[in-house]
């Protein structure tokens, strides 16, 4: 059973943009949450919806048939026309959906069948078991750098493991304050290697790679958004401005 919120403007026009959540865990409880350009969709007169999807993991399925089925309820649940067209959006995992859902492979074998005019996946997993390749492969060389040899797992890594990988490879990470942006400090000649690997891992040579690879994310910005993009916002406390919509949760 999933939930669901769905906006739409007193001037729609006609066009239901569906938005698909990234990664929610493995837990039990189910959130669901807006896109982040829904006051823009709103302004410029789309209705969107989104769903919890029914259960968490990365089940990639699941959030397909179940965003596609709050698509095809939209009528019945807020008594407007059917959409004249359909966009799908997401981010993250949601993004690996969203780009999964326009697939000719989708269309022949869903049980909840939309044909979308047109898909923006944002930062999603369109390289499928490449992300975790990548993160496996990224860590496994900084465990092998800073030497750890003993066996690493969820009780010791946050404890023991995380804080000897930094401390090998780079110097006083994160001391550095940047107005609000957090710099991981400067490596260690083994850390060089680290963000040699690092580089060529994903990607390899491009101009913004050095820049980049020495950041860590703002943390003001991180407090400000893990509700919303990790948790997601209950149904009942969503912000949604002050245009003049219908709103059915």
């Amino acid at each position: 059973m999933a939930s669901y919120l769905i906006q739409v403007p007193d001037d729609w026009n006609g066009v239901l943009v569906m938005y698909a959540h990234g990664y929610r865990g493995e837990g039990p409880e189910l959130t669901v949450s807006p896109p982040r350009i829904y006051q823009e969709l709103i302004e410029a007169g789309y209705a969107w919806a989104a769903s919890s999807y029914s259960a968490n993991y990365y089940d990639v399925r699941a959030g397909i048939e179940d965003t596609n089925a709050l698509a095809l309820a939209f009528s019945e649940l807020t008594g407007h026309p059917a959409p004249q067209k359909y966009y799908i959006i997401g981010h993250s995992m949601g993004g690996h959906i969203a780009g999964a859902a326009v697939e000719a492979e989708t269309l022949a074998t869903a049980r909840n069948k939309v044909i979308y005019a047109g898909a923006v996946p944002m930062c999603g997993v369109m390289g499928d078991t490449e992300l975790f390749n990548y993160f496996a492969a990224y860590n496994v060389a900084a465990q092998a750098l800073a030497g750890i040899t003993e066996e690493v797992t969820e009780a010791n890594y946050a404890s023991e493991i995380l804080p000897r990988i930094k401390a090998a490879l780079w110097e006083n990470y994160g001391s550095i304050d940047m107005g609000g942006v957090t710099l991981t400090g400067p490596t260690t000649p083994i850390g060089e290697r680290l963000l040699g690997i690092l580089k060529n891992l994903s990607g390899g040579d491009r101009p913004t790679f050095e820049y980049a690879a020495r950041l860590r994310r703002p943390q003001r910005y991180h407090q400000r958004h893990t509700q919303q993009e990790r948790a997601g916002y209950p149904a009942h406390r969503i912000p949604l401005g002050n245009q003049p919509v219908n709103v059915f949760v």
